[in-house]
């Protein structure tokens, strides 16, 4: 069986199946905790984007702070994440992308004020147009950051690659270069993470289902199927 390297963070890694040993796991990211203070602007929503935004955001910001304010979350672990951390989650759309979002999003609440988006230093979301031609203010809110881990490429030939975010795999470009993907399949996790490989002049492909297992099922059927 072909052998898959799967690039994430020690908690993504965590969902995988330890009785595949053609299942290789490489952490090669990893996050700190930054100081954060809520901006003045106001804003009447804060969306988050991933379950790790919520854990950092709430470890900081005392939930007083938070009357009155609605919250959104771009799929429902993140959603379960922040409900457990006592926020009443608003807003959820229909299909998990970053890129879809923000147009349901309108459709739902047209007269939104302001949207606060907790994230990590390497973020690469953007705002659409629509919400500044809507009058929206949209301000991302740096709460972690994000570090390459020191790790070794793991030995041995792999013919697949998972990626779990768009650092993971710039992590793996800085360290080890872009050259040794040219021959694999790369499966990428969630649209932006696809955007990013694409621009750098790989292709790859999106599973259906974006965690790292399903992922990893994904890379399997491509392979056995080329």
């Amino acid at each position: 069986m072909s052998r898959i390297l799967a690039v994430g963070s020690k908690e993504s890694l965590s969902r995988l199946n330890e009785n595949h040993s053609n299942i290789v796991p490489l952490e090669l990211i990893r996050f700190e905790a930054v100081p954060i203070s809520l901006p003045e602007i106001g804003f009447d929503w804060i969306f988050f984007g991933s379950s790790r935004g919520v854990r950092f955001f709430l470890d900081t910001v005392s939930r007083e702070l938070l009357r009155g304010i609605q919250i959104g979350c771009v799929g429902e672990r993140t959603a379960e994440t922040a409900r457990k951390g006592g926020l009443e989650v608003k807003f959820v759309p229909s299909r998990y992308s970053s890129t879809y979002w923000p147009g349901e999003f309108l459709a739902q609440f047209p007269n939104a004020r302001g949207i606060l988006f907790p994230t990590s230093d390497r973020s690469t979301f953007q705002p659409p147009a629509s919400f500044a031609k809507k009058g929206i203010f949209f301000k991302k809110l740096v709460v972690y950051r994000t570090l390459c881990a020191d790790n070794v490429l793991p030995a041995g030939e792999f013919r697949g690659v998972v990626f779990a975010s768009p650092s993971c795999f710039s992590c793996f470009v800085e360290k080890w270069g872009k050259g040794i993907l040219l021959d694999k399949t790369l499966v990428a996790i969630g649209d932006v993470t696809e955007k990013t490989i694409v621009k750098a002049g790989l292709s790859c492909s999106v599973p259906p289902r974006f965690t790292m297992a399903d992922a990893v099922r994904y890379c399997q059927k491509k392979l056995e199927n080329s």
